[in-house]
């Protein structure tokens, strides 16, 4: 699977990171995660043409929200969620502040993504559409102390990246795309720790 942008580079970095030990465990509250979330960015195709989609609504910043203060599985998700609607608010804003501060240190595909964004926006890009909607959410046990693994399987919407002058440069066609996160709690609150693409 091809993934450009913040998918793309995120990808790239995460697949050198070492897998931890699984240890399954069910998800106990699949119903509830079939709820919309946010935007990366994958398969791209270059488009020479201008946009003539319709001016979108002003970005809110995503809240933290009260279902991932908790250690367990249900809060893991909610921490999941919260962190896909960061990366839409981040894609959509150039405001990586909020995003980065859900990640650790090591987590290199998740700095790749950060940067990605920093720098199209820094050359006058924005990104337009790219909606992200979760099929499946779920959660397994590492068998790493405290390392919860988030598995989204997502599709988006159709999206756009655009030159200061309003120029398309790139169309992203709508697709399905699926991403491991693998969490840990840090200072009280989970943080993403690595970031994979899988089948």
């Amino acid at each position: 699977m091809k993934i450009v942008g913040v998918g793309r580079s995120m990808a790239a970095a995460a697949l050198a990171v070492a897998l931890l030990g699984l240890a399954g465990c069910s998800d106990d509250d699949a119903n509830a995660d079939d709820e919309p979330s946010s935007t990366m960015t994958p398969t791209a195709s270059t488009s020479p043409t201008a946009s003539e989609s319709s001016t979108p609504e002003e970005p809110t910043l995503p809240e933290w929200p009260a279902a991932a203060d908790g250690t367990g599985d249900k809060a893991a998700r909610a921490f999941a969620r919260y962190w896909l609607e960061m990366v839409n608010y981040a894609q959509s804003t150039g405001d990586t502040a909020p995003l980065e501060d859900l990640h650790t240190p090591e987590c290199s595909a998740c700095t790749s993504g950060v940067d990605q964004v920093k720098s199209d926006w820094s050359h006058g890009r924005t990104l337009r559409g790219g909606e992200y909607r979760i099929d499946h959410l779920g959660t397994r046990r590492s068998s790493e102390k405290l390392i919860n693994i988030a598995e989204i399987r997502a599709q988006y919407s159709k999206q756009e990246k655009i030159s200061r002058s309003g120029k398309v440069l790139e169309v992203i066609e709508p697709a399905r795309v699926a991403y491991r996160l693998y969490l840990r709690r840090d200072g009280g609150r989970w943080v993403v720790a690595a970031l994979e693409v899988w089948q």
